[in-house]
């Protein structure tokens, strides 16, 4: 049988290290990856958690969150309708479905709600740092103002 060398067998052993290091990268990779999307998956608020927590943060009376639900079910068709890239329909039927729910509103509860906004939404809020493809330099707008109180 053949003997092989001491500089065959350090080369071999060479090939074996990276060979396996690009192995185990690539698998890593994937695994991370994935962690990543289940993780921003499940971030993202279910309506009937943001309606719960909506009714509970704002106190609001049983009529308003059957109002509120109502709003948020009306706009759902629209929002499954607005593809990733257009960010801009998404702010207007956002806008509007605020609106909406700031009729129904006391002065205090939309107080609340704006609070509400900038907590359960912090997330749209930040400017986007993986801008899509056709969107150069496109950013969220900035939080509206809060309300004032009445006096």
């Amino acid at each position: 049988m053949k003997q092989f060398s001491s500089k065959t067998k350090w080369i071999s052993l060479i090939i074996t290290v990276f060979l396996s290091g690009l192995v185990f990268g690539f698998v890593g990779g994937q695994v991370w990856q994935h962690y990543q999307f289940v993780k921003r998956f499940k971030e993202r608020p279910h309506p009937n958690k943001l309606i719960d927590d909506m009714a509970r943060e704002l106190s609001l009376t049983p009529d308003q969150v059957k109002k509120v639900s109502a709003i948020m079910d009306s706009r759902k068709e629209e929002f499954d309708k607005v593809i990733p890239g257009f960010r801009e329909k998404i702010r207007e039927i956002r806008e509007k479905t605020d609106k909406e729910i700031e009729a129904i509103l006391t002065p205090e509860q939309k107080v609340k709600f704006s609070q509400f906004r900038e907590k359960h939404f912090k997330r749209d809020m930040r400017p986007r740092q993986d801008n899509m493809p056709g969107e150069p330099g496109m950013n969220p707008p900035p939080p509206p103002p809060p309300f004032e109180k009445e006096k």
